[in-house]
């Protein structure tokens, strides 16, 4: 629906969520398919944001956004993104972090083995930095559900319109409230649901991260003008390709960049691949 007006991709991207295009020649590749060369980019930040910008180019850019399958390659590009908006100071929060125990409350003897220095070194994905870089125009992404009523839910994007240092004034650029400003406090969040730590730990912070890029997980239901897919490694899980490209209204609204791993890259013939992963019996 979002490719309604341009008939060629909006058939393109039908055949790719229903995994109809693939590359039989190459072993183990039920799942490949050819990048077209129209849409290839060999530098997705420049190719979606340009090489730099000011906070005047906010409006333009908050349109945008850069998909990647794995969290550390949304950090990274964010990171990149944010050096590059000029002639605006940029400010560091650093958070609080301490070991909980099952009731919440502070955990005394397991801190005394775990010393707060390695705390400050986690970056789960459901919670904001430990040192939270931020910029007044940037873009940033909400990580919990403060007030579904007023907007503010997990993944909405917003703009930073001025801070101090317990408050950021936030403006929300997505969906029906577009336009609505908000005060967000630092709040505590924890890693109760993580089952990849041993232990579960609170950090003191503002309950957002920089989002430029984004999880392509956290993209359904977001349209943008201009969508940049970053494939470091290939996507992993079923739809997943087919829902980042799918962002884009338009093909030329759509860049790919494909970075050469034993799994896709460019081939000796010149093309472009990467996976698709699709498991055909589900529409059946």
């Amino acid at each position: 629906m979002r490719a309604i007006t341009d008939p060629n991709f909006s058939k393109w991207l039908l055949d790719i969520g229903d995994g109809m295009i693939h590359l039989p020649e190459i072993p183990k590749s039920q799942f490949s398919v050819e990048v077209p060369i129209s849409l290839i980019s060999n530098d997705i930040v420049t190719d979606i944001f340009g090489s730099s910008f000011t906070c005047t180019d906010v409006e333009k850019f908050s349109r945008r956004a850069i998909l990647c399958p794995r969290n550390e390659d949304v950090r990274l590009i964010n990171e990149r993104v944010l050096i590059n908006l000029n002639n605006v100071e940029q400010m560091s929060f650093y958070a609080i972090d301490s070991i909980k125990n099952d009731d919440g409350v502070d955990d005394h003897d397991l801190q005394v083995n775990i010393p707060v220095e390695f705390l400050n070194t986690l970056n789960p994905p459901g919670l904001a930095p430990y040192k939270l870089n931020l910029k007044v125009g940037c873009i940033v992404m909400l990580l919990r559900n403060l007030s579904v009523n007023k907007g503010l839910c997990n993944g909405t994007r917003m703009i930073l319109r001025a801070f101090r240092q317990n408050v950021l004034q936030l403006e929300i650029i997505t969906g029906a409230l577009s336009g609505i400003v908000h005060f967000i406090p630092r709040i505590s969040l924890d890693t109760s649901n993580d089952l990849a730590l041993p232990f579960n730990f609170a950090r003191h912070q503002f309950p957002v991260r920089l989002a430029y890029a984004i999880t392509i997980n956290k993209s359904p239901g977001q349209t943008f003008d201009k969508v940049g897919l970053y494939l470091s490694e290939p996507c992993f899980s079923h739809g997943q390709f087919y829902t980042g490209c799918s962002r884009a209204t338009k093909s030329n609204g759509l860049k790919i960049q494909v970075k050469d791993t034993t799994r896709q890259g460019k081939m000796d013939n010149e093309q472009t691949v990467t996976d698709n992963v699709v498991y055909r019996e589900i529409f059946s």
